[in-house]
């Protein structure tokens, strides 16, 4: 981030220096609208995408722990075979 801060400042410079272009100052105006986009989407999606890659590692964990334990394995194979409540017949 901190050398974000450098380059939007420098940005800034360009856009209110009166001898730039109107070509460089459109750019540099550009370059400012996707600094700002990128560092939003970070701030925003920072905490939910942490909390996504959990979510993924602990999927992981879990499918581990059924591959190594039969008697799990075992389970979780019966209840993708048979619904629910489909063995509980009498």
């Amino acid at each position: 981030m901190v050398g974000s801060n450098e380059i939007t400042r420098k940005l800034w410079e360009i856009v209110q220096n009166e001898n730039t272009t109107n070509k460089e100052k459109t750019n540099a105006l550009s370059q400012l609208m996707q600094s700002y986009n990128s560092r939003l989407q970070t701030l925003t999606a920072g905490p939910e995408s942490y909390i996504n890659i959990r979510k993924s590692l602990s999927e992981i964990d879990l499918q581990r722990l059924v591959e190594s334990e039969p008697i799990l394995k075992a389970q979780i194979q019966q209840r993708k075979l048979f619904p629910k409540g489909l063995l509980n017949f009498k």
